[in-house]
């Protein structure tokens, strides 16, 4: 990690140091360094150390992708996987190494990614509304400001990711029925299947696996996206599914107001047109 960060340094010493804390340049260093080698560090971490904005440190990281060409790079480009923070985050939260709550929370974070909750989301509130979820199901009695502090996060977004994933089907099985439903599902391996390669390698003569895609970059959608078995609908699929079914409802509606209306326009002119009976008024 030290000779990678250092190679980068060396890279940006050439005018991007110049009127630049030589510290906060060394941090994104250190934190490109770790993404590509997928250690459970985030930006917050380094900025505290620091002490500084994490705001400070993100604008010279973004500066420093800029200049190293690492914009389209998947250093950048690429999801960060929650699953790499929480035996982290969880030592930090209980003070100590439980592999109980480490694996609770690690199966809620792969039904998560199943139920496409990463989607827009940063890890650190995932692995928050996990670890909180594992803990008190193993009898930790820990507060949501509590998890918070340790991973970052203020308690409003804490709490929007727990009611998100109490929106969905896992969320409302009690822990026992939860563990049981990850133990039986099935592990996602799609069959080789014809097609063009579409994904970063398909200049380098990758043979295409599936969905567009060689069997290297197929695993860590897999891995980041927790397959395509299981799980709930992508979220764009739902909305277009929404209006789709809205749109449906609103037909029909008009459609049985319109009969409605000419049922009774239909009855008017029946009105009209049948003979009614004259009543001659008597003249005493």
């Amino acid at each position: 990690i030290i000779c990678t960060a250092h190679n980068f340094y060396k890279l940006a010493l050439d005018n991007f140091t110049r009127g630049r804390r030589t510290t906060h340049v060394a941090a994104s260093c250190l934190y490109i360094a770790c993404r590509r080698s997928e250690k459970p560090y985030l930006l917050i971490d380094f900025s505290d150390y620091l002490h500084i904005s994490v705001y400070v440190l993100g604008a010279v990281f973004l500066q420093l992708c800029q200049v190293l060409l690492l914009g389209e790079h998947p250093i950048v480009q690429k999801l960060v996987d929650p699953s790499l923070f929480i035996h982290r985050f969880a030592e930090r939260l209980l003070g100590k190494r439980d592999n109980a709550v480490s694996d609770t929370a690690l199966r809620i974070v792969a039904s998560m990614k199943r139920d496409w909750m990463q989607t827009g989301r940063k890890p650190s509130g995932l692995c928050g509304a996990a670890l909180y979820i594992a803990a008190l199901s193993h009898g930790y009695m820990y507060t949501k400001a509590d998890i918070a502090a340790v991973v970052h996060v203020c308690e409003a977004t804490l709490f929007k990711r727990l009611i998100e994933f109490e929106n969905t089907d896992s969320g409302s099985l009690t822990i026992e029925d939860f563990l049981a439903k990850a133990d039986e599902e099935p592990v996602s391996k799609c069959l080789a299947k014809s097609g063009e390669v579409l994904c970063e390698h398909k200049d380098k003569g990758a043979e295409h696996f599936s969905h567009g895609l060689c069997e290297e970059c197929y695993d860590n959608f897999t891995e980041l996206s927790g397959g395509l078995e299981g799980g709930a609908d992508p979220p764009a699929f739902q909305r277009a599914e929404k209006q789709r079914l809205d749109a449906a409802k609103r037909a029909k509606e008009a459609a049985v107001d319109e009969a409605i209306c000419e049922l009774h326009n239909s009855d008017f002119e029946d009105n009209i047109m049948s003979p009614g009976k004259v009543t001659v008024p008597e003249h005493t």
